[in-house]
């Protein structure tokens, strides 16, 4: 006979520590409708607080705790699941365990188990209530609403999150549950009345069964409808703006979660799905209509996922949170979206950032949400990430190993330090440190964090600035009095804490300042084919078709001089390149299929720069690479830089700083190296002198034939043949990218060079002819795999390996350079040297049409604008640049209301700048060979329908003819070579107007 054990009477008021050690979790969880099987120590199960198609839920009886190892990451006490499970606050759920502790124990159970509550009776749905019951429910959310407008707490608190827009929150129904329901607006409890009126809201989940509870008190309340538009439940968001003392920062109705926010969102072609319904009202108030939200990163439910896929939109951006559970979240969600065909993309934020954190922090929110959810990532979701039933057997095991086993290394003070994605975590004996928000600092002069030390279940938790000594006494000083532990050796812990916090803080930063790139190594095959590319005969003219094939068409003088110029980056006088245009007119296509050819790992690009930013990278992060901005006017504060960094090849800056150690200021110095080959587009018509001195110019054609050949291509891009055109872009830019890998940086030595001549009529020819010696060893360096390698030994007997210039070089740079340098001498760009082409040809047919002299013909913006084509804004520009060097006479005309413009500009005539070579019959067929290289291509899906010249041609030079660019010659227009130049230049006049050099 087995004796009796003796029941000791349960105590009336039980401790928090004895509540949580004395609940029978098992049986509390089993309570709540949880199946939960026995797994060895623990009991498995699934999660009630997502959707969880396998066991991810588990129960620890001996230590009393429960954890979630699938999406939702949560854990804790008997009261933090009653608190989850129930939706209310830590006293309300301690009141619920001690009544159920003290008011149900029996004889067949131990005093330590709380015998399961009855099953929840489930909210009733809006079209089981009577129409008298609906309209009450409805008049309680209209008041609600009334509630909120009257309320300046409930609106300042939706102005901080920048979602206060009056007309969209009354469309939405937006309300406040100030506590003042049961009182000012329902019906007194002692009628039927009110009692009836109390229990349909109960049933709604509204009111809690406690008489005079109203569920949303001190929450802001967002109605969520059903398909037919009636209200099917509502989420509630609490006003503190930190998460208030012992409430949830969320609230939802009891129950299963239902109804959807905004369903006007499923009608569009695309949807934008978010978590919370504060992070979808930041998208909607910011002009992004077609968004939605689920309930939390574990509330998509099938509701949600029906109406999506009833829908079907032809994409879905996530945009959950950038940390650990949003992006796990989004996988999932992604890889079920995909198993029913739907296209899922990532809007990615900053790291541990929400959509309304972000859209605080921009300047232009909508601009840029806008941009995040356009240039949100495809997700490709190539394995399952639901557990499968053979993952139970080693649940056990992966369990005692994330509680009880510390994942880390030991360091030298004895610490086992696990590192996180969110904190970090030091153990030592019974001594716990977590450390949270490290990674938050911004740089190392502060380091702000959320610190916790933990002693079996005592602890101080503490947010301070571990580079503050007061704050450190401060944290020591409140642990020991929480924890028992000396304060000496909290100290000592403490400087360990901070030691490696720091290094890791350290390690963080450089990562985000410059992150690592993967080195490249070619396969075999990929050497092969670009080794077989750079040796080919025909390597210029394949570079160009090549461009071609990838979308840029009638720019091939410009392209090969774009491609040259980034080869110049294995130089040590690299070549900058200004693209300069009209908006629309292609300048950022040509800077960006230039640069598809560079590698990745050898090129930098921003859409701008501040003044400081190029002082503080890292010291070799330019050295040997290409960078481009966007814009000029992106730089206009980091043009000194630029300046600096082009003459100079390296920038240097000095600051103060303070010794984190001594209090001392100090001073340190960055240091940046060169050399790099800088690239800026901008629509200026006029560029930075000193800027434009340093550079090439490219100028990209803006003729309506130039114009015609573009829409031609854009036409057959959507043909069979544009579209399977397309599908080889990747592999051509692959391709060039290995072919600029296997180029080195080898010496180039132009046996020629005693030869050159070169214009010395200005200052500036004293950078010009660098830049075309550049240009010289750029070609030479390009083929160099068709070249013997030489080698030489310098004073200190190191060899030397080097290539030489080969006269086919100097002709194809002299043909590029005679088109960019020789044709725009002057004090004009090329564009308003065009215009004022223009307005001369216009006034020759006037005079020759109405008989008159030149000086007495007078034409307005209009009659100009009407003739060219030119735009108004930027035709003031050109007009006022021709005004002040006296090109036009701008006449007041009738009653001084009219501008009328005079033209005073001649004609001129003379010989254009060549640069001519060392034998007149080899020279004359190589520029013929060059010139033909470099026109258009003939096919008509990629290139202009006619070569004859569509506008005047542009100003001569100033410069003399003497001595020209001459190679051995005497006369740089010697008998033949000018002419055959000439004659090549004239068929192709309009790519000889695509690219300037630098004023």
């Amino acid at each position: 006979m087995v004796s009796e054990k003796k029941v000791p009477i349960a105590k009336k008021n039980p401790t928090l520590e004895e509540l949580k050690r004395s609940v029978d979790l098992v049986a509390l969880v089993r309570g709540y409708g949880v199946d939960l099987k026995s797994y060895g120590k623990n009991w498995v199960g699934r999660c009630p607080f997502h959707e969880d198609k396998t066991p991810s839920f588990v129960v620890t009886p001996s230590k009393n705790l429960w954890h979630c190892m699938g999406a939702c990451r949560m854990g804790g006490s008997a009261i933090d699941f009653v608190m989850k499970k129930e939706g209310i606050s830590v006293k309300e759920a301690i009141m619920k365990l001690r009544k159920l502790q003290i008011a149900e124990p029996t004889s067949q159970t131990s005093i330590n188990t709380i015998v399961p509550r009855k099953e929840e009776i489930p909210r009733k749905r809006y079209e089981e209530f009577t129409k008298e019951e609906q309209g009450l429910i409805e008049s309680v959310f209209g008041y609600y609403q009334e509630t909120f407008f009257k309320s300046k707490e409930a609106k300042e608190y939706l102005r901080s999150r920048g979602i206060y827009d009056k007309e969209i929150l009354r469309k939405f129904r937006v309300g406040l549950g100030d506590g003042s329901l049961v009182e000012r607006f329902l019906p007194s409890w002692h009628v039927q009345e009110g009692k009836d009126a109390r229990r349909t809201l109960i049933e709604f989940g509204l009111a809690a069964e406690k008489v005079g509870s109203e569920h949303f008190k001190n929450y802001l309340v967002f109605p969520l409808l059903d398909e037919n538009g009636n209200l099917a439940g509502a989420y509630g968001r609490h006003l503190e703006v930190k998460k208030p003392m012992g409430r949830f920062r969320h609230r939802y109705m009891k129950g299963p979660h239902a109804g959807l926010w905004n369903r006007e969102a499923f009608g569009e072609k695309s949807l934008v799905l978010c978590e919370s319904v504060i992070d979808a009202l930041t998208f909607y108030v910011n002009g992004i209509r077609n968004v939605t939200c689920s309930f939390g990163v574990e509330g998509y439910t099938e509701e949600l996922h029906e109406e999506i896929l009833k829908q079907n939109p032809k994409r879905v951006s996530i945009a959950y949170d950038n940390d650990p559970a949003g992006n796990e979240a989004s996988e999932k969600l992604a890889a079920r979206l995909l198993k029913e065909g739907i296209p899922c993309y990532r809007v990615k934020f900053p790291m541990e950032m929400d959509v309304n954190e972000y859209a605080l922090k921009v300047a232009k929110p909508g601009e840029m949400l806008n941009a995040l959810v356009l240039d949100a990532v495809k997700i490709r979701v190539e394995e399952s990430f639901v557990e499968t039933e053979e993952d139970l057997s080693s649940l056990e095991e992966e369990t005692e190993l994330k509680e009880e086993t510390p994942q880390g290394l030991e360091n030298s003070k004895g610490f086992v330090v696990t590192r996180g994605y969110e904190e970090i975590v030091f153990r030592k004996g019974e001594r716990e440190y977590r450390v949270r928000s490290l990674f938050k600092n911004q740089g190392m002069d502060i380091m702000k964090v959320n610190l916790r030390l933990l002693v079996g279940e005592n602890y101080h938790i503490e947010t301070l600035d571990l580079m503050n000594e007061r704050a450190r006494k401060g944290f020591i000083q409140g642990a020991g009095d929480a924890t028992g532990i000396l304060e000496e050796t909290i100290r000592s812990d403490l400087k360990e804490v901070f030691r490696e916090s720091e290094e890791m803080l350290w390690e963080h930063l450089e990562k985000i300042r410059k992150p690592a790139k993967e080195e490249i190594q070619l396969t075999p095959k990929e050497m092969e084919e670009a080794t077989r590319y750079l040796k080919d005969s025909e390597l210029v003219s394949r570079i160009l078709e090549d461009f071609e094939k990838c979308g840029l068409v009638g720019e091939r003088t410009n392209s090969l001089l774009g491609y040259l110029s980034t080869i110049t980056r294995r130089t040590e006088n690299p070549l900058a390149v200004i693209i300069q245009s009209s908006s629309s007119a292609g300048k950022s296509t040509l800077m960006d299929s230039i640069l598809d050819f560079v590698p990745e790992e050898e090129k930098e690009k921003y859409s701008a720069m501040t003044g400081q930013s190029l002082f503080y990278m890292g010291a070799k992060d330019l050295k040997y690479k290409v960078l481009a901005i966007s814009e000029e006017e992106g730089v206009e504060k980091a043009k000194y830089a630029l300046k600096i960094l082009q003459s100079e090849k390296k920038i240097s800056i000095a600051t103060t700083s303070k010794d984190q150690q001594t209090g001392k200021l100090s001073t340190t110095e960055y240091t940046v190296e060169g050399p790099v080959v800088l690239f800026l587009t901008t629509t200026s018509v006029e560029i930075d002198e000193e800027l434009q001195n340093r550079a090439i110019v490219l100028t990209v054609n803006e003729d309506r034939e130039q114009t015609k050949t573009i829409l031609m291509n854009q036409r057959s891009e959507e043909t069979l043949e544009g579209v399977l055109r397309k599908k080889t872009k990747d592999r051509i830019v692959t391709l060039h990218q290995n072919i600029q890998r296997l180029l080195k940086p080898l010496a180039v030595v132009n046996p020629y060079a005693n030869e050159l001549h070169f214009p010395d009529t200005r200052l500036r020819m004293r950078r010009d002819q660098k830049k075309y010696l550049t240009l010289i060893r750029s070609i030479a360096l390009l083929h160099q795999f068709q070249r013997e390698i030489k080698k030489a030994k310098d004073a200190t007997g190191k060899e030397v390996p080097y290539i030489e210039v080969e006269r086919s070089d100097i002709s194809l740079a002299g043909i590029l350079f005679n088109r960019i340098f020789g044709r725009n001498l002057d004090d004009l760009s090329p564009h308003t040297r065009k215009l004022l082409s223009e307005i001369g040809a216009y006034v020759k047919e006037l005079c020759t049409e109405k008989k008159l002299d030149k000086s007495e013909v007078r034409l307005t913006r209009k009659e100009i604008r009407e003739r060219t084509g030119v735009s108004d804004t930027r035709l003031r520009i050109h007009l006022k640049r021709l005004e002040e060097l006296e090109y036009v006479y701008a006449r007041p005309g009738k009653q001084g209301l009219v501008v009328e413009y005079e033209l005073l500009w001649e004609e001129e005539r003379g010989d254009d700048f060549t640069l001519t070579f060392l034998e007149e019959e080899t020279c004359a067929k190589q520029v013929f060979d060059w010139n033909t290289v470099l026109l258009p291509n003939p096919r008509p899906s990629s290139t202009s329908p006619s070569k004859e010249p569509t506008s005047p041609g542009v100003r001569l030079p100033l410069a003399p003819p003497s001595p020209g660019g001459s190679l051995g010659g005497e006369n740089a227009n010697g008998p033949g070579i000018s002419a055959s130049i000439g004659d090549s230049l004239q068929i192709d006049q309009n790519a000889s107007e695509n690219a300037s050099l630098g004023e």
